[in-house]
């Protein structure tokens, strides 16, 4: 039995890597912090539980992981992708948003991943997946603390790789490019998506399932010396 927890399971891509993973035989503790509908439709599979959770928040982190276990077992597959998108010029951010950013973000990969590494060093076995994004290489001007916190996670990702390696533990972060989903569409009107797309080399935004599909690969044994990569899904943008 694999196992795996997904932090952002309500949103577009955590819902559609929670979807690919059910159809290839996982079990899967899906962890939402909103839109709790948007999973409902999945409910009624066994290999499925609905968890909420603030990722901020490392009790409730625990519980989680607690109520996993008592469930299943330790999951051996750890995907972060919970997180949001803040446009604004950086004179303009308090230290509210700063915090929340960092702790959405970074602060939910290290929460995570923490819980996550005893069983799977023990077991000598694990997958932790982590979403990035293109603007953690290129940056993003309006999005500066978005992709400082998305940068976190690549250096996050990198570093841990390696001290983890010897206990046959892979690390990996995806970093999309545009993707079709309400998170874009909140930020960009129909206008401004199109011009979006006249700058991609394909043509188009990536769909939520072609970054699942990615993950999922990532899972599997075949994917056993892939560590410590931030892979890029952009359609040739960048």
């Amino acid at each position: 039995m694999q196992v795996a927890w997904v932090s952002g399971a309500s949103g577009d891509i955590g819902l559609a890597i929670t979807k690919r993973l059910l159809v290839s035989g996982y079990h899967v503790a899906a962890l939402y912090y909103q839109h709790a509908t948007h999973l409902e439709k999945l409910a009624g599979n066994d290999r499925l539980i609905i968890l909420p959770i603030d990722i901020r928040d490392g009790e409730q982190i625990h519980a989680c992981y607690r109520e996993i276990c008592w469930r299943w077992r330790e999951p051996s597959i750890c995907i972060h992708a919970a997180g949001h998108a803040h446009t604004a010029l950086l004179q303009d951010e308090d230290e509210t948003t700063y915090q929340q950013m960092m702790d959405v973000h970074m602060g939910g990969a290290f929460r995570m991943v923490r819980m996550s590494l005893p069983a799977m060093i023990r077991n000598r076995y694990g997958r932790v997946i982590l979403l990035s994004s293109i603007w953690a290489e290129v940056g993003g001007a309006g999005e500066v603390l978005y992709s400082a916190a998305k940068g976190a996670i690549n250096g996050f990702t990198k570093a841990l790789a390696k001290e983890v390696a010897p206990s046959k533990i892979t690390v990996n972060a995806i970093a999309p490019g545009a993707v079709e989903g309400q998170m874009l569409q909140n930020q960009l009107s129909t206008d401004e998506q199109e011009a979006l797309k006249e700058e991609i080399p394909l043509g188009r935004m990536a769909h939520p399932s072609e970054i699942a599909s990615l993950v999922e690969y990532l899972c599997r044994p075949e994917a056993s010396y892939i560590t410590g990569q931030v892979l890029r899904i952009d359609g040739g943008w960048i």
